[in-house]
């Protein structure tokens, strides 16, 4: 109990004591004098340019018998000294700062901005002495380790796989300082390895070099598009240094091409540097490294084949480089005996393969007769086509051909017989002459049908003979060969099966493919499209692909494409859609127009726990408008009631949509088993360039969470940006009514829709755009009923370019625009313009309110000249005017009279002078005249004494003129 009372008395003591020396108003201490005469204390530390410092202002004690230090502590953040400091941010704070208290203990950050450069720092901290604040300065300077690794990219290059490749990096201290090197190695060392560390040491001095050898030695071919990469750290204590290597492991390929020399006479020679074998045996390296050529071995040196070195580049050691070919030139057949021929040429390299081999084929027949292969080329399996062989005497004398047959029998391959215009049998041979033969009812040639269907895949072939008897002799027989080549795409495709079961609305944790691969080995798949189609079951919305479906395209033989999908149910129970596909893979004719469909299916299962939601979609919104509905939450347990604590938009378009959830937070809502309640939602658009909006709702409760999808598609109206068309405008007139002169008319603009509601449009900006040569504007843009009584209506001309002007109008106002009413009545002068017709177009249009609901339709104005005012303006141009006279009164003492008109622009012209009693007299003109003066002599014999009249009509013009004839 003592020790207790003791340890109490003790305590107070000291408060008492700490008073008299905190609080300066006490009796005690105003005894004597307290200043604050010391600047406040500054505690750094620092690490690999991050530097932390404590400050304090705590020191109270006694200077003198008169004077008591009391620290005033610090209220005003540190100062930092931007344009003294370089590469350091500024000072951050700690919350152990107060602003505007009397901090006494507090702390801040300052870091280097980029650490692998030097960087300095000032600033200063005050505290709130008085009547003169204690400043204290201080600064930071940090020198990073510099460490220089060249080269910095150690590029390897090509190697060839199972080949090596060693370079040297350097790693050198350009610091003035010795730098300690805490890590040194490679970032994977699978392909790139350290050979060696010269010398192999960790502290490294100024101007000291360390030398690494590196080995890149690759064991795979290199993607096209990329590079074997790998990097070697350097770390220091505080730094990290990389220098990166780039390789590319190669490989080259040799492809080979064999030839075929066909059906060559015994006797001639025929090289592969002809036609048609020309430019020769292709060479072609499908590789990535050079190809390099070596010593080839030929064929049999007694055989038929031979090989001269005519190239002007021997093939021995030749290069190829990768996708790129060369062609050899040096092959021929020289056949001495008939029959069929076979051989082969290898070429050596440096590439492991896949076709190293030529191989060599060639028919020899006697001279005289010759026929034809028939090469089908590549067909679709399934389809058939039909060429013929060719039969001919290169002889001298008439053959009589006794037969011709397939040897094997082929399901694929057959002689059109029965299409043959004539068909040799033992018994009913067909004669064939000599193709110089000139009598043109000998048969020279014969044409053999022949018709290729295949019914497997690949190359086939089969031999066609010949039986030929010559003048009578024993019966010789020849054959040559009828190939094709069979096709058919193929698609191997898999859906997807979602296995575990998903909570509705909300993403499965697998990410499914919908699997494709063209396993064809003779050609490729052409994929048209792809489409998702609904099943007996619901699911259509629930499987969402990742990227776009691709449409016509070709899928390489022996490739495959994925198409990620993911799975968000959006109800409980099963959930199937079909995914099906438009591809050639089919047999038949081929027809570019026909697709076949392979189905595959995605399925999934989604379940609700206790609570599900109802989904809400809202269809059709006006873009600009409000719409609600209800969302309605259900209970579907049968024991389990749910206490809804909270429900908010969590993803997605979140400003798009509101709930209504005030009940929900202000009272206690228990949804029990098999019961609902239903919430307000409302959806006004809130990104204007969007028409598809979807949130994600989510309501949590104490036993259970669900999740609901709101989705909204909206609509705009149709709003019409109207300029009037003005018919039988003349030069002259003006757009504006202001003179009341009968030729001017007004060309408004009017804002029209069927079903826009009221949008409250208070402004708007119109740009007009016109010819210079067709409107002058006249400075004056009136306001029509639609903005009567707007405060604000201006136009500006802008120059465009040397034919056209921009008319910039603006209007603002207090009152809502009407619609369908006149808005502007821009004053335009109507010039002469270029032609009849004046086109005004609405250049660009703005109604604000109206922007985000509406998808504006200019429809442009017109101005059309009227039948005068085309004339008039043809006349204008012409510089002409359209006139006719002649003298008032004629004696008939002269011979003769002028009569002068003028045709203003070329018309069609009739001119008539008529006597007193409506009589003809005479006609000067009837024909289409072109613009000019023009003067006709009247022959005065043909008049008496008396008034006559001269009518005139020419384009738009009609006169009379009268004149007297006197004896």
């Amino acid at each position: 109990m003592f020790s207790k009372l003791k340890s109490w008395l003790k305590s107070l003591y000291l408060q008492i004591l700490a008073t008299l020396f905190v609080l300066p108003s006490t009796i005690l201490v105003s005894q004597i004098d307290t200043v604050d005469i010391l600047p406040p204390q500054i505690h750094p530390n620092s690490h690999c340019g991050e530097f932390a410092f404590v400050v304090t202002e705590i020191r109270n004690f006694q200077l003198n018998a008169d004077t008591f230090n009391l620290d005033a502590g610090i209220s005003n953040e540190p100062i930092f000294y931007a344009s003294k400091s370089e590469n350091i941010s500024g000072i951050q704070l700690n919350s152990d700062f107060i602003p505007g208290k009397k901090n006494t203990n507090f702390s801040f950050r300052m870091s280097v901005i980029n650490k692998y450069k030097k960087a300095f720092g000032l600033f200063a901290v005050y505290d709130d002495a008085s009547p003169a604040k204690n400043f204290k300065f201080d600064s930071v300077l940090y020198v990073p380790d510099s460490l220089e690794l060249a080269p910095s990219v150690l590029g390897f290059g090509n190697v060839y796989l199972g080949k090596s490749v060693i370079l040297e990096s350097r790693i050198t201290n350009v610091s003035e300082f010795p730098i300690e090197i805490k890590e040194l190695r490679l970032v994977n060392s699978t392909i790139y390895k350290i050979v060696s560390i010269e010398p192999d040491i960790r502290l490294i001095q100024p101007n000291e070099t360390i030398r690494i050898k590196i080995e890149y030695k690759p064991i795979e071919i290199t993607a096209s598009d990329g590079f074997d990469t790998d990097s070697l750290v350097v770390k220091t204590n505080c730094l990290e240094f990389h220098a990166k290597m780039l390789g590319f492991g190669v490989e080259p390929y040799i492809q080979v091409d064999d030839i075929d020399f066909g059906a060559v006479p015994i006797g001639s020679k025929l090289c592969n540097d002809v036609p048609p074998f020309q430019p020769g045996v292709r060479i072609y390296n499908d590789g990535t490294g050079q190809l390099i050529l070596g010593d080839i071995v030929p064929p049999d040196i007694n055989g038929s084949f031979h090989v001269i070195e005519t190239m002007t580049q021997p093939i021995k050691n030749s290069s190829v480089l990768p996708k790129s070919e060369i062609h050899f030139k040096s092959i021929c057949f020289e056949p001495t005996q008939q029959g069929e021929f076979f051989d082969q040429i290898v070429f050596s390299s440096n590439a492991k393969g896949p076709d190293s081999i030529c191989k060599l084929r060639a028919i020899a027949y006697l001279p005289g007769v010759h026929f034809t292969a028939v090469n089908f080329g590549s067909l679709r399996l399934g389809d058939t086509l039909e060429k013929f062989i060719v039969i001919r005497n290169d002889s001298d004398v008439p053959i009589d051909l006794t037969n011709v047959y397939m040897n094997p029998h082929s399901p694929e391959f057959r002689i059109l017989t029965q299409k043959a215009s004539l068909f040799p049998t033992s018994s009913k041979p067909v004669r064939i002459y000599p193709k110089n033969t000139q009598q043109p009812d000998k048969l020279t040639e014969l044409l053999i049908p022949v018709q290729y269907t295949p019914v497997k895949e690949g190359y086939s072939e089969i031999r066609i003979n010949l039986e030929i008897e010559v003048q009578g002799n024993n019966i010789v027989s020849m054959f040559n060969y009828v190939r094709g080549f069979a096709y058919l795409p193929k698609l191997f495709a898999k859906g997807y099966n979602y296995a575990e079961r998903t909570l509705v609305n909300n993403v499965s944790t697998d990410t499914g493919f919908v699997y494709l691969r063209s396993f064809s080995g003779t050609a490729d798949l052409r994929i048209q499209k792809i489409e998702i189609e609904k099943t007996e079951f619901p699911g259509i919305n629930d499987f969402i692909f990742l990227d776009e479906l691709p449409k016509d395209i070709v899928l390489k033989s022996n490739n495959d494409l994925r198409l990620p999908v993911i799975f968000r149910p959006e109800g409980a129970g099963k959930r199937i859609v079909k995914v099906v596909i438009y591809h050639d893979a089919y047999i038949g004719k081929t027809n570019p127009l026909r697709y076949d469909t392979t189905i595959v299916y995605l399925t999934g299962e989604g379940y609700n726990q206790v609570l599900a939601f109802e989904n809400l979609s809202f269809a059709g919104v006006i873009h600009c408008t409000e719409s609600t509905g209800k969302l309605k939450l259900s209970n579907i347990s049968t024991d389990k009631e749910a206490f809804i604590m909270n429900m908010k938009i969590i993803s997605g378009d979140v400003d798009a949509f509101e709930i209504d959830i005030e009940k929900i937070i202000d009272e206690f809502v228990i949804i029990q088993p098999g019961d609902s309640y239903e919430l307000d939602v409302t959806f006004q658009p809130d990104v204007y360039y969007k028409d598809n909006f979807e949130a994600i709702v989510r309501v949590f409760s104490d036993v259970d969470t669900a999740t609901a999808i709101l989705k909204a598609t909206t609509r705009r109206y149709d709003l019409a940006v109207k300029l009037d068309t003005l018919n039988n405008v003349v030069p002259g007139m003006l757009t504006l009514m202001l003179d009341r002169l009968p030729m001017n008319r007004e060309f408004p603009i009017s804002l029209v829709s069927e079903n826009l509601p009221e949008l409250a449009i208070r402004k708007f900006d119109i740009t007009l755009k016109f010819r210079k040569n067709d409107l002058r504007y006249f400075d004056k843009v009136e306001p029509g009923i639609g903005i009567i009584d707007w405060h604000t209506l201006l136009a500006e001309l802008i120059p465009l370019d040397d034919d056209y002007n921009l008319l910039h109008i603006w209007g603002e106002g207090e009152h809502d625009l009407i619609l369908g009413d006149d808005i502007i009545k821009p004053g335009f002068i109507v010039m002469l313009g270029d032609s009849g017709t004046i086109d005004v177009e609405i250049h660009d249009a703005s109604f604000y309110s109206a922007d985000s609901c509406a998808v504006y339709k200019f429809n442009h104005g017109q101005m059309h000249m009227s039948y005068c005012g085309s004339h008039v303006r043809n006349i204008i141009i012409s510089k002409l005017v359209y006139d006719i006279k002649t003298q008032q009164i004629i004696s008939k003492n002269h011979a003769e009279a002028e009569l002068n008109y003028t045709v203003a622009i070329e018309s069609p012209t009739l001119i008539r002078i008529y006597n007193s009693s409506g009589e003809l007299v005479e006609t000067v003109a009837d024909y289409i005249a072109p613009k000019g003066y023009y003067t006709y002599q009247i022959d005065l014999a043909k008049y008496t004494g008396g008034m006559y009249f001269i009518t005139m009509n020419s384009g738009p013009y009609t006169a009379v003129r009268k004149f007297f004839v006197i004896n």
